[in-house]
């Protein structure tokens, strides 16, 4: 298949490409520049376009059989997510793996859930054989708290005490890279987690172990909110609290059952959250001497 990747630059996106490729599939990468096109790896196509400007895409979508679809948080996520649908659609593609969020239809309250919500609609009312991955927390996410790790000691993510099944997004491009191919996927949903329910605590001690110092969590959500609107912009402040609001008051774990079905789209068990800190933090060390 010749598949366009949307979100090829982003934490999922740059894993999924080498597992396309390493399927055998052609890759065509949507990006916004045409110097980060001139820089893409060999074997990959790159096509110059963005979402925002939905009349400049056809070349993008142009032969392409399917259509791996992130959209990242925004102001205008619906509008990006439906131009990208309806391009697929122009160029009769036949599959779309697209990345949503576990329970969209949970949290319509939410903005960024909301719209995963609504896409999930279009696409199945498109009639375009669809596989919906649903992801909630990346365990990626924690190299934003790279400075707070290691220069004060402080998981500055407000997960709470309810505890969630945070995920490697590495683990999320096998599943994705296999759901265009494997027929069990078509027209299917899948919850994606890793193996373990992790709450702020057990998080912060995880990290405090593998970087041989004390790390303290960090779950009040003005403190949180305070500084986070000195370094983003208001409406991803506002969306993201909510968000974890969610997370502390209910929890987002996957339940076993969900996460063996998807262990079996990705072809191997979920890795643990430890596993993942461990290399991060040996990285880290090697990079700082």
């Amino acid at each position: 298949m010749k598949i366009l990747v949307i979100g090829a630059t982003g934490r999922v996106g740059r894993h999924i490409i080498p597992a396309l490729l390493a399927k055998g599939h052609k890759v065509r990468a949507l990006t916004r520049s045409a110097a980060t096109a001139q820089m893409a790896p060999e074997g990959i196509e790159a096509s110059v376009g963005n979402l925002e400007d939905p009349m400049g895409l056809g070349a993008a979508f142009d032969g392409i059989d399917g259509v791996f679809l992130l959209n990242a948080l925004s102001p205008s996520e619906l509008q990006q997510g439906l131009t990208a649908l309806e391009w697929t659609r122009r160029a009769r593609a036949v599959k779309i793996v697209y990345l949503s969020v576990q329970g969209a239809d949970d949290l319509l309250h939410v903005p960024h859930f909301a719209n995963k919500a609504a896409m999930e609609r279009a696409i199945r009312k498109s009639g375009i054989d669809y596989t919906f991955l649903e992801p909630n927390n990346f365990f990626q996410n924690d190299y934003m708290c790279r400075e707070a790790l290691l220069e004060y000691g402080l998981y500055p993510q407000p997960l709470g005490c309810r505890g969630l099944s945070r995920v490697d997004t590495r683990d999320v491009a096998d599943a994705a890279a296999n759901a265009f191919t494997d027929p069990w996927a078509s027209n299917g949903t899948f919850i994606v987690g890793g193996p373990d329910v992790l709450t702020s605590d057990a998080i912060a001690s995880t990290w405090a172990q593998a970087l041989g110092s004390g790390v303290a969590a960090m779950d009040d959500l003005d403190t949180w909110e305070g500084e986070s609107l000195a370094m983003q912009p208001d409406w991803l402040v506002f969306d993201l609290r909510l968000m974890y609001e969610w997370v502390q008051e209910h929890g987002m774990p996957v339940n076993p059952s969900d996460r063996e079905r998807t262990e079996r789209l990705m072809g191997h068990p979920a890795r643990p959250f430890s596993a993942f800190v461990a290399e991060t933090a040996r990285a880290w060390k090697e990079a700082g001497t």
